[in-house]
């Protein structure tokens, strides 16, 4: 699918419905993998927002990561395998809130707008990730905002990247 490129908007107005009445009846995989395709870069009018820890930075791969055209996890985890920090993708906003969120709108816009807002990947080491459910954060950042609280709170420092980077 590297070469086809899809619209956010008028996947989430065809995918809003159906998602909406599969978490209503309890089919929480129907959002669940969505939620996760929305960092691959299959969208014409939508790009992800990447974070990475100041951990993962001081890693000797971590230029090899900036140099990744864009962004596959499979790629990603490659550019680390055999490197001493062990990295964690995850979602800033975690997927159960995501999910809360499809939940109580009424129309695809305003959830679309949300994810727009909200969406966002850090790579952060295995360490940092056990600090913030330790920290009570697995799942209690309800926004991007929030998820920069956390993180700050449990003593992680991110910033902005792109792929692509020289």
């Amino acid at each position: 699918m590297k070469d086809k490129k899809i619209s956010l908007t008028q996947t989430i107005n065809i995918m809003f419905p159906a998602m909406k009445y599969a978490l209503e009846n309890g089919l929480k995989q129907s959002a669940r993998f969505f939620i996760y395709d929305l960092a691959n870069p299959i969208f014409l009018d939508f790009v992800p927002k990447f974070f990475v820890s100041e951990n993962i930075q001081s890693s000797s791969k971590y230029h090899e990561m900036l140099k990744l055209s864009e962004y596959w996890k499979k790629d990603v985890y490659g550019v680390f395998l055999n490197d001493s920090i062990k990295v964690h993708e995850e979602h800033m906003t975690p997927n159960a809130q995501l999910q809360k969120k499809l939940l109580e709108y009424s129309n695809p816009k305003d959830f679309e707008e949300f994810l727009r807002n909200n969406y966002a990947i850090a790579f952060i080491t295995k360490e940092e990730n056990q600090r913030l459910d330790k920290g009570g954060f697995k799942s209690k950042r309800f926004n991007l905002n929030d998820a920069f609280i956390a993180y700050e709170k449990m003593g992680i420092s991110i910033k902005e990247f792109y792929f692509g980077q020289k």
